[in-house]
């Protein structure tokens, strides 16, 4: 089925909606007789350059709807963390092989079509993982003075309890393009847009288990026109 499909709001925004199932490949370097995700250090078949996380087809489809966009912002929706996010404190790398960072080449091509295709103010949107990330999208997550092309916004989740936040501290220093890593509440992301700016606001309920829960924003970030990433508000 072609999940994928694009939306816009008038001359303000563009949202492109990505399907992250279907069209990818297998996850890489699975053990022996088993398939899925799991953790895993550098591999060969993980920077496969033809490994990939939407197909060739949604690919060219991407690229060629942010080529075309005339919209002042362009929201990429999309299920999981798109930033590269080193698992391992310390030296060496581990990276999740279900998520963006799992399919390196394939986010290195998003990454390029970010920096060339000419669209306005790219955002992109992405949950899964239990854990309010906002990232700043470097031209190359390896070195971090390279150019932000984008920011990222990823929403936690709604009930489901997060990683440990002590585990979520020890990796930020290695992931210096995360700007903010919370896993300890529960909540959503609201985004506000602007013709100048766009306001994001990191919301979040006090006990997901009580029905007198209270809600509260636990930070709020701007990213002004014109300008890629995220300043604190």
């Amino acid at each position: 089925m072609q999940l994928h499909s694009r939306h816009g709001f008038g001359a303000l925004a563009e949202f492109h909606m990505l399907d992250c199932r279907q069209y990818r490949s297998h996850q890489a370097c699975a053990l022996p007789g088993r398939g899925g995700s799991r953790t895993v250090e550098p591999c060969q078949e993980l920077a496969d350059p033809h490994r990939t996380m939407l197909g060739a087809d949604q690919e060219r489809w991407l690229a060629e709807g942010l080529r075309a966009s005339r919209a002042r912002w362009n929201l990429i929706g999309q299920s999981t963390l798109f930033s590269r996010f080193d698992l391992r404190p310390g030296p060496g790398e581990v990276y999740w092989t279900d998520g963006w960072s799992g399919y390196p080449a394939a986010a290195d091509r998003l990454v390029r079509e970010l920096g060339s295709s000419g669209a306005r103010n790219p955002l992109i949107l992405g949950g899964d993982v239990h854990t309010h990330y906002v990232c700043d999208v470097k031209a190359d997550f390896s070195r971090p003075e390279s150019a932000t092309l984008a920011t990222e916004f990823c929403c936690t989740s709604i009930t489901s309890p997060g990683i440990p936040q002590a585990r979520i501290d020890a990796l930020l220093p290695e992931n210096p393009h995360v700007l903010l890593g919370d896993g300890t509440r529960r909540g959503y992301l609201q985004l506000t847009l602007e013709p100048d700016r766009c306001v994001a606001q990191l919301r979040v309920i006090s006990d997901p288990r009580d029905p007198q829960a209270t809600l509260a924003t636990r930070a709020s970030f701007v990213v002004e026109d014109g300008r890629p990433g995220a300043q604190p508000a």
